[in-house]
């Protein structure tokens, strides 16, 4: 780009320049018109003095012109004279040479006078000459003799006086007119020398007098150098063809520089000038004055222009540029952080001592601001510091001008740690990947919030502190000048609080989906379980009185089989429902194991490896065995079919481990189980895995990813979970295998102190019970397998009429109470029958575990439980133990 030539850029432009350049610059401005008047003048001093000089060239050419005119006139009247002379005419020598003597005596100017005759020889002349002495060979004889006028001649060395001379001939005639002869006069051409050095001309000042022929015939100046020789050829041709008088500047015969002016002098009848006078003055001679006026003029205009100068400097140096240097000086300070720099006492009065007083009060202004600037400043460096939230402030080329103790505390990282950003996205982000994507985003982010004038959008982060953890940052910001204002939100607490209650929430809801379709299970196996109670007892019974050859036989055994089959799944949505039979005793957990090996073994893939991590010793478990058993074999079970056709690992862990509340907290079927110690199952596997989607509904019932499976296995695994009141964690990850870990409440005893009690045979009974029951069915078949096991039977439909019966016999020693009836349940009725006769045997029934009923009647009295369907087997159980 170029600046367009105009005068406010060439103005702005000399604005920039110092004060002393400035001042420099107008004495120059001032100085130029003077200077050109000077040179003005001596220019016009010089033209005037060549005006001068031409005019003087051509006075002096003009005078030496007049002079040889009139010297020519006089001449021509002379020789008129003589040859009217009867002496001349009759050629008396005697009488006519001392006439001429005389004649050249007066007139000194005349070299020689002398008469020749028709042939040119000379008969009289007025200096005496060695004859022969003949001139028919000169030029100014010939051409007399021819026009019969005067004519002249040219340059000759006279043979009379042997000195350059130059002649004039006028013919003479007789008394008939003929030309008889010539008279010829020579002049003395020096004698203008005389006339030259008696005028007052300049040094140098010179003539020339020239012939026809360009010899040159007289010069004022070293005469004897160029007398007799050829005048400059090309400047004489330019006055032969030139006008009859000029004047130029051009090279003398010397080769200086002259101003020479010319005449051409011509003879009446002679058409070719017959004397060239041209006279020259040396132009230094002519220009010297002109120039040592204006080398003066110029001297002593540079001395004062010089003085001026120098007095302008010392004013702008002491006045304006000292004082201009103390404001400078005073300013840099002052933008260097010196606020307490002040001018007004050192630039006094003038506009420069107005501009100290006006930044005097600036300082003050500045000091005032900067104070009050850095109060705030120092103020939000508190509360940036002291804020309950992690800051800092980055500056735009990365710098970390401060970071908060919150953040340190939050983080780790102090000052030193991460004194910019590249350190923070290494320290904080050390997976490459990871930190490539958050530079990227944040990186965007900034810009954009920069383009809009905005705040930073807010962007989770997952930040690794310097201790090595994990927080999970809430990042945003906003950029202000040329610095960002970064806040980081610690959500970590708030993040984990908000998966555990999402945890919690969805463990509630699982827990409340499992309750009511528990219930509806329990409620379904409770009936169905009535139902089977007819089946499975009569056809026992039947079998039982049944001739071993019958032919029915099979038949029956068909029934009993399916009522069983049917039994178990009674038993199994029992257990889902948490309500399954439930024979709670102390067992250990390592022998259960170990004494499932074998089947455990036989039951899984051939290319799935068995192995047993178990811990001893463990504490006891108050449990169900067989629940337990089942737990056992449904996972190895699953297991095996994760790890498919492929070869895997399977690894039965058993352990124990104290749980507080925040573990527990992540474990599924945690109703509220207190902490303590637990004994732990664990198993795991080395199969496919489950993604999120079939985690979320693996202990659904009736859900299976098997082709031939019914979906209550692990269905079945959460409900005797927990009706042992125990919790479950599971990990798993497609492709990555799947883990198990089932928590029971520890016992009081140590395995080693568990006894294994002898099974009692042989029983016969006596008395009268009392079988209460709302279904017709189970009353008739508890009714036969009392009989058979030898007691009297009394039945009630329900509570109040048991009531009733109980109070009307007084022989019955023992009752058997369903739980679930109308009207009166047993719960209540057992109450009622406590209160009438505190010592009575009171057997409960019911088609829900054995568990969760005698866990309501804890320290009540409660003599046994009997799970229905009805077995000749677990009647006699109960009644040998009451």
């Amino acid at each position: 780009m170029h600046l367009q030539a105009n005068p406010e850029n060439y103005m702005a432009i000399s604005f920039q320049k110092s004060i002393k350049s400035q001042l420099f610059v107008i004495i120059f401005i001032v100085a130029v018109p003077a200077m050109g008047i000077i040179f003005y003048s001596g220019f016009h001093s010089r033209q005037m003095a060549l005006d001068d000089a031409q005019n003087t060239t051509r006075k002096l050419v003009d005078r030496i012109a007049t002079e040889q005119q009139n010297l020519v006139v006089g001449a021509e009247q002379l020789m008129t004279a003589l040859a009217q002379l009867p002496e001349v005419k009759n050629r008396d020598a005697a009488r006519v040479e001392p006439v001429l003597k005389k004649l050249r005596t007066l007139n000194p100017m005349y070299s020689n006078i002398f008469i020749a005759d028709r042939s040119g020889a000379v008969w009289a002349t007025a200096v005496p000459t060695p004859p022969p002495f003949v001139v028919a060979d000169r030029r100014y004889f010939k051409r007399a003799l021819a026009s019969g006028q005067l004519s002249s001649g040219e340059y000759v060395v006279s043979r009379a006086t042997s000195k350059p001379a130059f002649n004039l001939a006028y013919p003479l005639k007789d008394d008939r007119g003929e030309t008889i002869g010539i008279i010829s006069v020579g002049f003395i051409i020096d004698k203008y020398r005389e006339l030259l050095s008696r005028l007052d001309l300049p040094a140098g000042t010179s003539f020339v007098l020239i012939d026809h022929r360009g010899m040159i015939l007289s010069r004022a100046l070293e005469p004897e150098k160029f007398i007799g020789k050829p005048y400059i050829p090309d400047y004489f041709k330019q006055m032969q063809e030139g006008p009859e008088a000029g004047t130029s500047i051009r090279p003398g015969l010397a080769g200086d520089r002259r101003i020479i002016s010319y005449q051409k002098l011509l003879l009446p009848g002679e058409e070719a000038p017959y004397l060239y006078i041209t006279a020259g003055i040396p132009l230094n001679a002519v220009t010297e004055a002109a120039f040592r006026s204006l080398v003066y003029n110029v001297t002593a205009f540079m001395l004062f222009l010089g003085a001026a100068c120098y007095l302008a400097w010392l004013i702008g140096k002491h006045s304006i540029t000292d004082r201009i240097a103390i404001l400078k000086n005073a300013a840099e300070r002052l933008s260097h952080g010196d606020l307490d720099i002040r001018v007004s006492s050192l630039v006094v009065g003038g506009e420069l001592g107005d501009l100290s007083q006006a930044f005097d009060m600036m300082a003050n202004q500045l000091a005032m601001r900067e104070q009050s600037l850095q109060e705030n400043k120092d103020l939000l460096a508190e509360i940036i510091e002291l804020s309950p939230i992690s800051m800092a402030i980055v500056s735009i080329d990365g710098t970390i001008e401060q970071i908060n103790r919150r953040a340190i505390e939050t983080f780790g990282y102090l000052p030193d740690d991460i004194p910019n950003m590249e350190r923070w996205w290494i320290q904080a982000y050390p997976d490459e990947s990871y930190r490539a994507e958050v530079i990227a985003q944040w990186m965007g982010l900034v810009g954009k919030a920069m383009t809009e004038k905005s705040e930073i959008e807010r962007r989770e982060y997952r930040v690794t502190c310097k201790d090595g953890t994990v927080k999970t940052s809430l990042i945003f910001g906003i950029p202000v000048s040329d610095k960002v204002f970064v806040i980081f939100d610690d959500i970590t607490d708030r993040k984990r609080a908000e998966e555990e209650r999402l945890s919690l929430e969805r463990q509630l809801l699982q827990s409340q989906k499992m309750e009511s379709l528990g219930v509806l299970a329990g409620g379904i196996a409770h009936d169905f379980n009535n139902i089977l109670t007819a089946i499975v007892g009569n056809t026992e019974l039947a079998l039982m009185r049944l001739n071993p050859e019958s032919p029915v036989l099979d038949n029956l055994k068909r029934i009993e089989n399916g009522a069983i089959r049917a039994t178990d799944l009674a038993k199994q949505m029992l257990a889902y429902s948490g309500k399954g039979k439930f024979v709670v005793e102390a067992i250990d957990l390592n022998r259960l194991v170990e004494e499932m090996g074998h089947m455990l073994d036989v039951s899984i893939s051939k290319k799935a490896i068995l192995r047993f991590n178990l811990t001893k010793p463990l504490p006891s478990l108050e449990a169900d065995a067989t629940q337990i058993r089942q737990v056992i074999m449904n996972l190895v079970i699953n297991a095996s079919e994760a790890i498919g056709d492929k070869s895997g690992v399977i690894t039965v862990t058993t352990g124990c481990v104290s749980c507080d509340r925040n573990y527990l907290n992540t474990a599924w079927l945690n109703s509220e189980i207190p902490e303590g110690l637990y004994v732990f199952l664990e198993v795991a596997d080395t199969g496919c895995g489950m993604d999120r989607e079939t985690q979320a509904k693996m202990f659904d019932p009736f859900f299976t990813t098997k082709f031939t499976g019914r979906g209550l296995g692990m269905a079945a695994v959460q409900g005797i979970v927990r009706g042992h009141k125990g919790a479950m964690n599971v990990y798993s990850e497609a492709g990555n295998g799947s883990r198990f870990k089932l928590l029971f409440p520890a016992g009081a005893k140590t395995a080693e102190q568990i006894e294994i009690e002898p099974h009692k045979n042989g029983f016969s009974g006596e008395g009268t019970i009392l079988l209460v029951d709302d279904e017709e069915t189970v009353r008739a078949i508890g009714t036969e397998i009392l009989n058979e096991l030898g007691f009297a039977v009394v039945t009630a439909n329900d509570g109040r009429e048991a009531i009733d019966l109980f109070k009307a016999n007084p022989d019955v020693f023992c009752v058997v109470l369903d739980l679930t009836m109308p009207h009166m349940d047993g719960e209540q009725t057992f109450r009622e029958l406590r209160l009438i006769d505190p010592n009575v045997k009171v057997i409960m029934s019911s088609g829900y575990s054995e568990y969760e009923v005698t866990q309501k009647f804890a320290g009540k009295g409660l003599s046994g439980f009997v799970q229905k369907p009805y077995k000749i087997s677990s009647f006699q159980e109960v009644l040998e133990k009451v």
